[in-house]
Formats: structure tokens, sequence, C-alpha cells
């Protein structure tokens, strides 16, 4: 046994709770690490949207595009009846659990959510 050489950097300052932000422009495996990374029993990796936080509690990536009619937008949608969330690469995560404030977000509340938020044309 030997001791550690402290002069040499043992210490890792420790996680922030803002450590669990999503960034939406980065790569669908580097969303999906930091998701499973801080999944449930810890905080979880969350997002903001139409000013609610939304944590992702459970997803996994997608190899194609949810639909033909997939968004380009990054972000989450929701495509064919399911959450899914396009990422900077251009890849898909299919998120399985989304809450807020513990209770479970359905893909028909986070497009009215979404709906909200988005600014009707003008005429």
């Amino acid at each position: 046994r030997l001791p550690n050489n402290i002069s040499a950097g043992s210490y890792f300052g420790g996680r922030k709770p803002e450590d669990g932000r999503i960034d939406w422009s980065q790569s669908a495996a580097e969303v999906y690490n930091l998701i499973r990374a801080v999944a449930p029993p810890y905080p979880g990796a969350f997002t903001e949207f139409g000013g609610q936080r939304l944590v992702v509690a459970s997803a996994r990536r997608l190899h194609a595009a949810p639909g033909k009619s997939a968004p380009t937008e990054v972000g989450l949608h929701v495509v064919e009846g399911r959450i899914v969330a396009r990422c900077g690469d251009g890849g898909w995560i299919a998120v399985h659990r989304l809450t807020h404030n513990g209770a479970e977000v359905t893909p028909e509340a986070l497009q009215a959510l979404a709906h909200r938020i988005t600014p009707s044309p003008s005429t």
C-alpha cells in the first residue's frame, strides 16, 4: 500500500446538478451516454422545454430516422405518436420515459406543450 501523492492531483470537484443538462447539439452517442450516466436513481438528464424542466429517465439510440416526416431541428419531438429527440449529428434518440416533477409526460402532453410555445403564423 502506498499513500496517494496529493500534489499530483487526486480530488475530483464532484458533479453539479447542471452537469445533467442535455445539449442536443451534441452527437446522439454523447447525449445517450449522458442519459445513461445520470439515469435514476440519480437525478437524471434534463432539458428545458416550454419553460419546464423535463427529465429523460430512459432512452435508446435509434439507428434510423423515426419516420418519413421527421423534423430537422435538434431537440424533443413527437413523431408517429412517440417521443424522440434529434441530436446535432443528425442522430436520433427514442425517449422511453420522460418526466416532469416526477410525473410521466405522454407524447400527447409533450405535443400540447409544444403547441403552446410555438408561435402561430400571422395572418
